[in-house]
């Protein structure tokens, strides 16, 4: 039986999965936790983020490093989060 993807769901997968493999209580400890947030950083070189919507990789961008990221196609903002994101 297929599921039905609800609005927004992909976004709150990958930062729940994202929560998970760095081991935070809470989403938001990954923007506010300095150690959480530099191990989300570590943690989303390695996930396969291509099973992610672009919106959904926008605000993870956003979420991690506060600033906003438009005018960049999916592959562009994997790379970016995957290589460049330790630099913000």
């Amino acid at each position: 039986m297929s599921r039905i993807k609800l609005i927004g769901e992909s976004e709150m997968d990958v930062f729940e999965k994202l929560k998970e493999r760095v081991g935070c209580q809470y989403i938001s400890d990954m923007a506010n936790g300095a150690f959480c947030n530099s191990l989300a950083r570590v943690s989303v070189r390695t996930m396969e983020l291509i099973e992610y919507e672009l919106d959904s990789l926008r605000a993870l961008w956003e979420y991690l490093t506060g600033e906003k990221m438009d005018a960049i196609d999916k592959a562009q903002l994997i790379q970016s989060l995957q290589k460049d994101i330790l630099f913000y």
